[in-house]
């Protein structure tokens, strides 16, 4: 036999022989068995309650068909500057909604 055989068959016969050791009184511990009792059921997902914004609230127009224009006045004031704001969504987005918190800023900060 040669020296490769005979090193393969040692390498075989410590593998085998490991495999087949006992841990029984050695403080080993073993993987308990799965639980046989259902999980918890997950609770339904919550909507948060709808906060309002603060500053006034728009008057809104039909500018163009699927165009409206909002306007954000701030109580109390007979003249104040003008700010327009085109949404543009970085050019992924038309949404007006976008601006409304900036807008309602905006309208009571002056």
């Amino acid at each position: 036999m040669s020296f490769a055989r005979a090193l393969a068959a040692a390498a075989a016969l410590a593998l085998l022989a490991g495999c087949g050791t006992s841990d029984a009184g050695s403080g080993a511990t073993t993987t308990p068995p799965p639980a046989t009792t259902s999980p918890a059921p997950t609770p339904e997902p919550t909507t948060p309650a709808a906060t309002a914004l603060p500053g006034p609230e728009p008057f809104v127009a039909d500018y163009l068909p699927d165009l409206p224009a909002s306007l954000y006045v701030p109580e109390g004031v007979t003249a104040a500057p003008l700010v327009v704001m085109i949404p543009g969504g970085s050019w992924y987005t038309a949404d007006p909604a976008s601006l409304d918190a900036l807008a309602r800023y905006l309208a009571e900060n002056g």
